[in-house]
């Protein structure tokens, strides 16, 4: 007898009003069925074997007998009670068509079968149900058997982006073969030979999976070829690039050459220049390779600074620009703010920086006028307010440096350092319980010197009640209560907690 459970919709992407176990004489006697759902695929059949009875009488003679034994027969090692819970036709039970079909059902939702079939053979006395099917195995560990070692075994092993407990699959471990090849070319070894190996554990349905890997003969470079408007000759930059003739290329040495490139480019103040590696060609019959390099030069970036005394090396160091390559509005700003970091770390507190830019056909003019101010001193700072927590106590989370000969001749200040420090005393605050403690600087003189006083409201404190541990039984919550017995009455805080 032969019985299709059917998992599939109508047009209409609705269940058929037909139960799927609904069979007629026909379909009993008919050949095996396959069903293919929307989202789940499956192949459930139920075979009951009657000697040499004719179907029908199979059918009546065979329901309803009692289920002596259940057993497995796949490619891994199973049994049924690995799978009491979803088996819900029990041994010493009346052999039910239901159950049966909510059993495969339930066995199949287990992710653990390919495809799963059951069979029903008759004993004296009952019947045996067995459950036949093609076991899913999982990968376990991934290891490289690589003669002679060109790259790291580690990174290839990475490199083949199979994860542990990841579903075995064909498609899976030709992409990882592939990544492997992908990853011997980009150093240089383009003759590789990869082969894999599963060797699969029944007991546990985890698979070993081990590469072998005959890197063979590197690659040399031929030619570097450069793709491109430059003000340099393609040998001065390959040579800044450390691009050699016969050398063997990895990705880390063209990465490497790659930002050389940009450096020099940028030092001519091409700072939005892109390098980018284009292609590598190969050629087998050499095993020789070319590099193909491609350089948009962008705009000659023209930046001056007027009004304040910087070095242009310290310009360099202080302006995102040329480091990030940007001249849109916001980049622009953030050199402002961090200029004037700059000159307040020196003794000018009150000093502004504006910008302007002037585009041209291919050329940008970028200057940054700067408005100094008179310079004077750090004089120190000062805590009000703070009736709970002593100054000495906060004074070591203030970055902030007073000014003292000889090493700090005009102190250490900045907005940005203020900020900091500000946030700093505010945190520390609430790490005591003092969840609503608000801090606001006032910036103001003492004998002539800038001055800032940390205005500190601390608010009420908020303390540890009713201590609740939920998810355990009565005698671990007491355990755990007993290492926690001093967190009541403490001033509560998220680290205090942690």
């Amino acid at each position: 007898m032969l019985i299709g459970l059917e998992s599939s919709k109508t047009a209409s992407g609705h269940s058929p009003e037909t139960h799927p176990l609904e069979t007629s004489s026909k379909a009993i006697c008919g050949r095996a069925r396959f069903f293919r759902g929307s989202t789940i695929q499956w192949v459930f059949l139920l075979i009951l074997l009657g000697a040499s009875a004719p179907c029908g009488r199979a059918e009546s003679g065979s329901w309803g007998k009692t289920v002596l034994k259940i057993v497995f027969q796949t490619d891994a090692r199973m049994s049924a009670a690995d799978f009491a819970g979803e088996i819900v036709q029990k041994i010493e039970e009346p052999l039910e068509q239901a159950k049966v079909a909510q059993s495969l059902k339930n066995l199949y939702a287990t992710g653990r079968f390919q495809t799963l079939s059951a069979e029903v053979h008759p004993a004296e006395g009952g019947v045996i149900l067995v459950f036949t099917g093609k076991a899913k195995f999982f990968i376990g560990v991934v290891s490289i058997e690589e003669a002679p070692v060109a790259v790291s075994p580690s990174v290839l092993a990475n490199g083949a982006h199979l994860s542990l407990g990841q579903p075995l699959e064909a498609t899976h471990m030709a992409a990882a073969r592939g990544s492997i090849v992908s990853l011997l070319a980009a150093e240089g070894y383009y003759g590789a030979r990869v082969e894999y190996h599963v060797n699969p554990d029944p007991a546990t349905q985890v698979a070993r999976i081990t590469f072998s890997v005959v890197p063979g003969r590197p690659a040399t470079l031929s030619r570097v070829e450069f793709q491109g408007r430059s003000p340099f000759p393609p040998a001065r930059l390959s040579a800044v690039a450390g691009w050699k003739k016969g050398i063997r290329l990895t990705s880390a040495k063209i990465q490497r050459g790659l930002s050389r490139v940009h450096n020099l480019l940028s030092s001519r103040n091409y700072l939005q220049a892109t390098v980018t590696s284009g292609r590598r060609v190969f050629n087998p019959a050499r095993n020789a390779e070319t590099l193909i390099v491609k350089i948009n030069l962008g705009p000659l970036v023209r930046v001056l600074a007027e009004g304040g005394r910087i070095s242009s090396s310290q310009l360099k160091k202080t302006l995102p620009i040329f480091s990030d390559g940007f001249t849109d509005d916001l980049s622009l700003d953030a050199g402002s703010q961090a200029l004037e970091n700059y000159f307040e770390r020196k003794g000018y507190f009150s000093s502004q920086v504006r910008w302007k830019r002037i585009p041209h056909p291919s050329e940008i003019d970028i200057t940054y006028i700067i408005s100094p101010g008179s310079q004077s001193d750090f004089g120190g700072y000062g805590f009000h307010g703070n009736q709970s927590i002593p100054s000495s106590e906060l004074s070591p989370l203030v970055t902030l440096q007073p000014a003292s000969f000889p090493s700090r001749p005009h102190g250490v200040f900045s907005r940005q350092m203020l900020d900091h420090d500000t946030n700093a005393i505010a945190a520390y605050y609430h790490s005591k319980g003092f969840l609503d403690a608000r801090v606001t600087p006032e910036l103001g003189t003492k004998e002539g010197d800038l001055f800032v006083s940390f205005d500190i409201d601390e608010g009420a404190v908020t303390r540890v009640g009713k201590i609740t541990i939920q998810g355990v039984d009565d005698s671990t919550e007491n355990q755990l209560k007993e290492l926690l017995h001093d967190l009541p009455g403490q001033p509560y805080s998220p680290a205090l907690v942690a």
